[in-house]
């Protein structure tokens, strides 16, 4: 996921937290026609939160740190 996401080894810890975030989302063998999270919460898992590692996001900026015509919002680069 590094490699492809062009990213130094420092964030190895992101990649693997996304890794095991996407295993549990995942159909396994040893679980028939269910997902790992599905097995431990009795719930179908929602695929609507993922994003691609390292895709483009904006961090909202408080009011009280911005002036008015000031941006709102910076431009950053989402992991998880």
């Amino acid at each position: 996921m590094l490699q492809a996401a062009q990213m130094s080894h420092g964030f190895w810890g992101e990649a693997i937290t996304t890794s095991n975030y996407l295993q549990n989302k995942i159909m396994t063998k040893v679980v028939a026609h269910c997902t790992p999270e599905e097995v431990w919460t009795s719930h179908k898992p929602t695929m609507k939160p993922l994003r691609t590692f390292r895709c483009s996001a904006y961090a909202h900026i408080l009011i009280k740190l911005h002036k008015k015509l000031d941006a709102k919002s910076q431009k950053c680069q989402f992991l998880g």
